[in-house]
């Protein structure tokens, strides 16, 4: 069975530009669209499940800009608001002995290979962080940097539906991609 994402909004900004969850909103604030900047109603009756709805339709705002745009403030407030900014990264492990190794079969490398988490801390290297900035020929959903610039910047791209061009991949600036699928996963 195919799990079905749920499309509702539970985040909106307060007029503080702050994000708000539906369970949070207060009645007689007015709330606005995280991605299009729109005026949102607080839905929070008995029959459905609470949520941000738009007070009028709007064309240019789908799910995924709203993830996108979601996913782009969470993780910015994530960096600026704690002293840690810990990352899990699957990395490959090699067996240090693959050199002189008389199992080591040249057909099938992956035998002596595993993967394992790495915990890296971006706060060590990294100062700031801002949203939609464009370094060279290329614009960061985030642009993560130090103040006083002794090592490179590194974006953070949010990938809902579409993954980074090649273009930007190969151009030799880090890249930490997340791929979103759902508030949840953003959580």
């Amino acid at each position: 069975m195919n799990h079905v994402a749920n499309t509702d909004q539970h985040y909106a900004l307060n007029p503080e530009r702050k994000l708000v969850y539906i369970k949070d909103a207060q009645r007689n604030v007015k709330f606005t669209c995280v991605n299009c900047g729109r005026e949102m109603i607080a839905k929070q009756g008995k029959i459905r499940e609470w949520h941000f709805a738009h007070k009028t339709l709007s064309e240019n705002c789908s799910h995924e800009s709203y993830l996108h745009s979601l996913a782009k403030i969470k993780i910015h407030d994530w960096f600026c608001n704690t002293d840690n900014f810990i990352l899990s990264l699957n990395t490959e492990y090699r067996c240090s002995q693959v050199g002189e190794c008389i199992w080591f079969d040249k057909e099938n490398p992956s035998y002596c290979k595993s993967y394992a988490p790495y915990k890296y801390d971006l706060k060590k290297f990294y100062d700031s962080c801002d949203i939609e900035r464009t370094y060279g020929d290329f614009r960061a959903d985030l642009f993560v940097y130090d103040n006083k610039y002794k090592y490179s910047p590194v974006f953070i791209e949010i990938c809902v539906n579409h993954p980074c061009s090649k273009e930007k991949i190969n151009s030799g600036i880090r890249i930490i991609e997340i791929v979103i699928k759902s508030e949840e996963e953003i959580e």
